[in-house]
């Protein structure tokens, strides 16, 4: 009966039809019995949502207990590293011999050598055409000869002068005339010899030789080219020498030295040198410093390459981690923190070149810190992680 009365009034409160002044009139004793009946059930309800709320709180706090991501932790490890300085440049000649043509008017009749073929000094590497170089040899040899006739003749002359100038034969002036036919005729063979001596210089030029020992790096010489003399034919790389012209800033080539050693990659292999000199200014356009570094002898080595390379400075230890526990984040370096708490954060880190699977940490990793070795990048700051086995035995920190 109570119950229908209190659903009845509900439903009067829902509609508005009837009012607690107009219930109270009505029957005072049954108003007074369901205001009790009212205050009895809003407390029910209070604890019943008190009860609720603290389930809630448990059960997501199990479930977060639960979930918590179980990560490996290490901590940085202190190397013995060789300190290095890498760079890029091209491989050159160290000495280049140009060979250029030493005769003029003449065609190039043949070639003996190309670029890549290792030639020695001395050797022939191209012919020019020796017809008419012969035919010159030949006729300043005749003109040569006819001097030759001239002067014997004027020898002659002159000597019959001075005996008849002293028979009073002839006049003074007859004998010095005689005298300066003579000395003519000695500068005209002298200049026929001169003639001849250029007309087998410029047949022995026909032969085009090596003045050193090397390897042709380029051959600007065509068969049946008229060169010039000086016109380029063949440009030589001295003793097949080649040296890695490497660019690094001011700033690095300032830890250089000539003899610092260097190590080239050569496909899977590396070629050892040392630095030999230095440019003496910086590009004006790139601010960079040329180091020539002198390679030695590879097979596999040749000119204009471009080549990554290093320089080495000497070992010093260093703090390393693993590779795989960096997360990169907008251009940024972190590893991911465990604290004492099992809660993570991320931290930056400035890194140093890389050794392998590890790299090297120059600073941002506090003393003995633990972070996660793998799958970082799943956690954001204040997760709470689960540490499982994999902590390494070496502790410490850049």
């Amino acid at each position: 009966m109570l119950l229908l009365v209190v659903k009845g009034n509900a439903n009067l409160n829902r509609t508005g039809t009837v009012g607690k002044r107009q219930l109270r009139n009505f029957c005072p004793w049954l108003f007074v019995r369901l205001r009790q009946s009212l205050d009895l059930m809003k407390e029910c309800v209070m604890v019943r949502w008190l009860i609720i709320l603290l389930w809630v709180c448990t059960a997501a706090r199990a479930q977060e207990a639960g979930q918590a991501l179980a990560v490996e932790v290490g901590q940085a490890v202190r190397v013995a590293h060789e300190r290095s300085l890498a760079a890029d440049g091209v491989v050159a000649a160290r000495e280049l011999a140009a060979v250029n043509a030493q005769v003029a008017g003449v065609s190039l009749a043949k070639l003996n050598a190309d670029i890549g073929d290792r030639v020695q000094a001395g050797q022939v590497l191209a012919l020019f055409d020796t017809a008419t170089l012969k035919q010159e040899v030949a006729q300043a040899q005749a003109q040569e000869a006819r001097a030759q006739a001239a002067l014997a003749q004027a020898k002659r002359n002159a000597a019959r002068a001075g005996k008849l100038v002293q028979e009073r034969a002839v006049s003074v002036s007859d004998s010095e005339q005689s005298a300066s036919a003579q000395r003519e005729a000695q500068a005209v063979l002298d200049g026929a010899v001169a003639t001849r001596k250029l007309a087998q210089l410029r047949l022995g030029y026909a032969e085009v030789r090596a003045p050193v020992a090397g390897v042709v790096v380029s051959r600007p010489a065509q068969v049946g080219m008229t060169a010039g003399i000086g016109s380029p034919l063949f440009v030589l790389q001295v003793d097949g020498a080649l040296e890695w012209q490497a660019q690094v800033s001011p700033e690095d080539g300032q830890r250089l030295k000539v003899g610092t050693p260097a190590r080239v990659a050569v496909g899977t292999a590396e070629v050892g040198g040392r630095v030999r000199l230095f440019a003496p200014d910086a590009d004006a356009q790139s601010r960079r410093v040329v180091v020539r570094v002198a390679l030695d002898s590879h097979a596999d080595l040749r000119a204009n390459l471009l080549l990554r390379g290093r320089f080495l400075l000497g070992k010093e230890e260093v703090w390393t981690i693993p590779a795989a526990a960096l997360v990169r984040e907008d251009g940024h370096d972190f590893v991911v923190l465990v604290e004492a708490d099992n809660r993570v954060r991320r931290q930056a880190l400035t890194l140093g070149e890389r050794l392998g699977d590890r790299v090297v940490v120059l600073d941002g990793l506090p003393q003995g810190a633990r972070f996660v070795l793998r799958g970082g990048s799943f956690l954001q700051d204040g997760d709470v992680v689960r540490v499982v086995d994999g902590a390494p035995a070496a502790a410490g920190g850049g």
